[in-house]
């Protein structure tokens, strides 16, 4: 992620501490890069977006978690969280909403959908790959989370659906 890790030091002025200093980096410049820390298995897939960008698997304890960050729909990504246990995605054209004027929120859906999954799209992705929790992520607004749930039970979805909030914390497959 070098080069959006250099763009958000020296355009959004974030401090390297954490990013680029003080920290162990990896370099996975492979398509698929896999390593163990800790006990942990992180598995790492090059995902298309409009910059370099990758999804991680981690495992540990017969569990697993797969993060997308942001991307568009491939079947690798299906083949990479089957049978995960959390997917968390994203989602941020799941329902789009925009403060913007109706004009100017329609073009930005259409930018956005030239590098983002869309919610038919993460449907159908989660409906193929089977995980066990979905948490829909990277909102670009509100959402009826409510619609969503029952739009994937609907379509055959046995799994959870959450939607990511700050300070949202699961344990053992409870939300607290």
């Amino acid at each position: 992620n070098k080069e959006d890790i250099d763009y958000r030091i020296q355009n959004i002025k974030w401090p390297s501490d954490g990013i680029r200093t003080n920290v162990n980096i990896y370099d996975f410049t492979e398509d698929f890069h896999s390593i163990t820390l800790d006990g942990v298995k992180i598995t790492a897939i090059s995902l298309p977006h409009t910059i370099q960008n990758y999804g991680y698997r981690f495992e540990a304890d017969k569990e697993s978690i797969v993060v997308t960050g942001d991307t568009m729909k491939t079947p690798a990504l299906t083949e990479f969280c089957k049978d995960c246990d959390w997917l968390v995605i994203d989602a941020i054209l799941e329902d789009y909403k925009s403060h913007l004027p109706k004009e100017a929120a329609l073009k930005m859906r259409q930018n956005l959908a030239h590098s983002h999954i869309t919610g038919e799209e993460i449907l159908e992705t989660v409906l193929a790959a089977n995980p066990k929790n979905v948490i829909l992520t990277h909102l670009g607004g509100p959402i009826e989370i409510d619609a969503i749930r029952e739009k994937y039970k609907n379509a055959g979805y046995a799994g959870k659906v959450y939607e990511a909030k700050d300070g949202l914390v699961f344990h053992s497959g409870t939300t607290v």
